[in-house]
């Protein structure tokens, strides 16, 4: 007569965790290799241009929403900076300050040179071209979304990123 474990063999088995969901994930998505996606929520083509000398950074992206509902970019975080603004330009200041930014359904928000932009002042560092610059975006529905986003001269910029229309 086999032995029989005190275990049922369902509960043997062990589900895969969070953090090897994700990998799984990121290994067999494909599209744009910078690409983060948070619910239905795509922010892809980060970029940032290196300051010349002690002045702000920009930061570019473009966040895509693949939902039936809207969502809201409600601030920007970086360790980098003392400072970090949403900016849209207006008729009167090519770089009001806004709270927040929408990001429509079925839409996307686009952030480029020219347009809208997060602005970090006060950087805590110097930042060169081949460095990383690591931000973390809120969402008002998709919550906290990390992103990692080269730092590239102006030269470069264009390669990543064209100018807001």
């Amino acid at each position: 007569m086999p032995l029989r474990s005190p275990i049922p063999t369902r509960s043997r088995r062990q589900r895969p965790g969070p953090a090897i969901l994700c990998l799984c994930l990121a290994a067999c998505s494909g599209g744009d290799r910078d690409a983060v996606t948070a619910g239905q929520l795509t922010i892809s083509g980060a970029v940032a241009p290196a300051p010349a000398g002690p002045a702000p950074m920009a930061l570019y992206f473009t966040v895509a929403n693949h939902g039936v509902e809207a969502d809201t970019l409600l601030g920007v975080t970086s360790e980098a900076a003392a400072e970090v603004g949403l900016h849209r330009p207006t008729a009167g200041d090519p770089m009001a300050h806004v709270q927040a930014l929408a990001v429509p359904a079925r839409g996307e928000l686009r952030l480029a040179p020219g347009g809208m932009h997060v602005m970090l002042d006060a950087l805590r560092r110097d930042f060169r071209p081949g460095d990383s610059l690591h931000v973390v975006l809120r969402f008002r529905r998709a919550g906290a979304v990390p992103v990692a986003a080269p730092v590239v001269s102006y030269a470069e910029l264009e390669r990543y990123v064209a100018p807001q229309d």
